[in-house]
């Protein structure tokens, strides 16, 4: 999370919490000040050129799963056939989540995020689109920056906090109708991210790797098991999905040292804190 200019750096474990609680607050107001507005927000985008095209991340259909599951087949790792379905009416559900959508960032990490005297700002909506929140919200469990290095996990009463404020943030802007269900959100959010993660199975499982690249690799995808298995044991559903990743994570731990030792590293504003 980058400091606005002027404001002197924050490498405090306490204002790295402020930083993620923050970000929470931020996207809690974005999610409830836009849901409902999808038609408003396409009137918006028609002023622009007509080749405008965005949120294209995280847009997919069964040809993903078919993916993992010959990616299972080639490594020897559990098969995610007991899945499918359950898998399909998820992909069906995020790709129409009728009244509940709203404005979504799309690619929540700490160098899209400006702290500034007056609270979290978030920047680059390059990949924004209307839809489904809880691809947002999962970004506050998650081991981050997602697709960048250094990574690490945060501990666990930072993500308390920080969902605790994005669901305050929803309530006072008026988002009530997502809190209902915001269990069930942050687990579709979750799976569909995780699924974006497991389609670099093959990647993952080849022996050439570097060191390096092996135990962030395989580190983080254990890691983002776990953590999707921790959001999803809060919701009713997604349970052949629970199955197989948890057998999929013990399988992957089993066979990669490197999976799982050493431990998973605090991220770095927060490693004074262990």
């Amino acid at each position: 999370m980058a400091d606005a200019p002027g404001r002197p750096p924050r490498g405090r474990p306490s204002a790295a919490e402020e930083g993620m609680v923050g970000m929470a607050t931020a996207v809690g107001r974005l999610h409830a000040s836009t849901v409902g507005r999808e038609a408003e927000h396409r009137r918006r985008l028609s002023t622009f050129d007509g080749d405008v095209t965005t949120g294209q991340g995280y847009a997919y259909g069964m040809e993903a799963w078919d993916e993992i599951e010959q990616a299972c087949a080639a490594t020897g790792l559990p098969s995610g056939e007991a899945a499918r379905d359950e898998v399909a009416r998820l992909l069906r559900r995020v790709a129409h989540p009728g009244p509940g959508a709203a404005l979504t960032h799309m690619d929540l990490n700490p160098t899209n995020v400006l702290l500034t005297p007056k609270g979290a700002r978030l920047v680059d909506f390059e990949g924004s689109r209307f839809g489904h929140p809880g691809i947002d919200v999962c970004f506050l469990h998650y081991p981050f920056p997602h697709r960048s290095s250094p990574w690490g996990i945060l501990p666990r009463g930072v993500v308390a906090s920080a969902d605790a404020a994005y669901l305050t943030a929803l309530s006072e802007g008026g988002g009530d109708r997502s809190l209902e269900h915001h269990d069930e959100v942050l687990a579709d959010g979750a799976a569909i991210v995780l699924i974006g993660r497991l389609r670099r199975l093959r990647l993952i499982a080849r022996p050439d790797q570097t060191p390096h690249d092996s135990r962030r690799r395989r580190g983080q995808t254990v890691d983002q098991i776990r953590s999707f298995l921790r959001m999803a044991e809060r919701a009713d559903g997604l349970t052949a999905l629970q199955g197989w990743t948890d057998d999929l994570a013990d399988a992957m731990s089993s066979r990669w040292s490197d999976a799982t030792h050493p431990s998973a590293p605090l991220f770095p504003a927060f490693a004074a804190r262990r």
